[in-house]
């Protein structure tokens, strides 16, 4: 409870702890469990619903109850972590309000907007308390707003290859506001930091960069970022190396969201085609998806001054055919110096068990032009998608000369528009085996595969007009199967 006592008063605390029943007759045997949890205004409780046998308690032969007063013992060994912190956003991203909030152990008070680019910084005063601790547990930060999610850092122990590490990550934390919103995601650029409180001593703050889309758990995509080998733990406990000073600890994380916009559409025409008279929008196997990223050369100039290279930004899932697909895009592109943008689409079965799922997709992708939409680059293809090969597009997809030319038409207002149109086969095929007696003169694709066996590839296709006109110039074709020791399949 906060020892104030006010009902209105916002208010979280953290703590490691073990509850436990003592056994009279033999210590070893008594019941203990450990946890940590922060705890707050509106999470005052928790704890185990079935921490231990009721049965066992009442029976006097098991050592629990005291006979003479009847009574069970209780313990609580508890750790507080004595803590405070600092948040702010970045002058870039003030549009209205300056919010800076200052807090020794509250939560971040209302925040006007989304918050799309800031800092926040958390002191651990008695660090050393939670040493034993953080090698099976972790320590939580409170949380702090970033684009649509709460995030949160956590900070543990790690041992890698026999060598003891702090480790320190990004969650993304559910609240009870946006509890609702199943979509609930953000890209995130960022960069952790644990700061040593003597710079003059020659010894530097520890800087890492990392980016990902978080999200809850419901999307499939992160709900934790980091690194389990951060620095090392004699690095970071040595008495002259600054960064545990006074028994505190300094962790920071500054962020970068995104401001993005997208919509999905299922149906719509045909890829590829002069009509949509062959599609059967009902089927769920079409669709398009539309991404728009804002302050696009912001994004731009942050990666240009941190030297970061390689990065992609993936979009939020949408799903067609019961297939998540979403598109990825780097910004700098993948080759080195920077000169085209690439852009991908991904597709993935997140439902499926079975680790060689496959799906044949038709896709075409786009970075529109604003002005006149004639004028936007699309680039189509066809492919099997697999877990092996879960993304297929194009690496110099458009110049960026092109792309930041205020002319061009591609970036209006410093926002960038991506489009994918998407059709995916449905399809089923099975692969049989059958005695010479089983065969009838019908089976097609059959093979002999020893003296009396044969075995059969079937491939249905249940949305095949769908197809008609792009096969005029491509063709579709199966996944592979075994025939004989050769892989084959089938194509039209």
């Amino acid at each position: 409870m906060d020892p104030r006592n006010t009902a209105s008063s916002k208010w979280d605390c953290f703590a490691s702890y073990r509850l436990a029943i003592d056994n009279l007759l033999d210590s070893s045997k008594s019941v203990h469990r450990d946890s940590w949890h922060r705890f707050s205004s509106k999470k005052k409780s928790h704890g185990w619903c079935d921490f231990a046998s009721l049965n066992s308690l009442l029976d006097p032969k098991f050592g629990f109850l005291h006979l003479s007063n009847d009574c069970i013992l209780i313990t609580a060994d508890i750790l507080i972590l004595h803590e405070s912190f600092s948040f702010s956003r970045d002058n870039y991203d003030l549009q209205a309000n300056n919010v800076s909030i200052m807090g020794g152990g509250g939560v971040i008070g209302p925040v006007v907007g989304d918050v799309l680019s800031g800092k926040f910084t958390w002191k651990v005063h008695n660090f050393s308390l939670f040493k034993e601790m953080i090698k099976t547990q972790k320590i939580m930060s409170p949380v702090f707003p970033a684009g649509e999610c709460n995030l949160r850092i956590s900070v543990y122990q790690s041992v890698v290859n026999g060598v003891e590490y702090l480790s320190m990550c990004l969650e993304s934390k559910d609240t009870e506001k946006n509890s609702l919103m199943s979509d609930r995601s953000c890209w995130c650029l960022f960069r952790m930091s644990v700061l040593n409180q003597k710079p003059g001593n020659g010894s530097n703050h520890v800087h890492r960069d990392s980016y990902g889309r978080f999200a809850d758990n419901k999307s499939g995509d992160n709900t934790s970022l980091g690194w389990n080998d951060y620095m090392k733990m004699s690095d970071f406990m040595g008495p002259e190396a600054g960064f545990l000073v006074e028994d505190t600890a300094v962790f920071s994380t500054s962020f970068h969201v995104i401001k993005e916009l997208s919509s999905f559409s299922k149906g719509g025409t045909l890829i590829g085609a002069r009509n949509s008279g062959n599609v059967r929008k009902s089927d769920g196997h079409i669709g398009k998806f539309t991404w728009r990223i804002e302050n696009f050369t912001r994004l731009k100039d942050l990666l240009k001054k941190r030297k970061i290279t390689g990065l992609c930004i993936k979009s939020r899932r949408f799903q067609i055919g019961n297939r998540d697909c979403r598109l990825i895009v780097y910004p700098r592109g993948q080759s080195q110096p920077p000169c085209h943008l690439s852009v991908f689409l991904e597709v993935t079965d997140s439902r499926s068990t079975n680790s060689d799922w496959s799906c044949f997709v038709s896709h075409r992708l786009a970075v529109v032009n604003q002005r006149m939409e004639e004028k936007s680059v699309t680039k189509e293809s066809q492919n099997r998608y697999s877990k092996a090969a879960k993304d297929w597009g194009w690496r110099e997809f458009v110049t960026l000369t092109s792309l930041f030319d205020q002319d061009s038409g591609f970036l209006v207002q410093d926002t960038v528009i991506f489009s994918a149109e998407v059709l995916i086969l449905k399809e089923t095929s099975i692969m049989q085996d059958f005695t010479d007696q089983e065969t009838d003169s019908g089976t097609a694709c059959s093979q002999s595969d020893g003296i009396g066996k044969r075995s059969s590839f079937t491939w249905k296709v249940e949305n095949f007009l769908s197809f008609k006109e792009i096969m005029e110039t491509r063709k579709i074709f199966s996944k592979f199967f075994q025939a004989g020791g050769c892989e084959l399949r089938i194509g039209g």
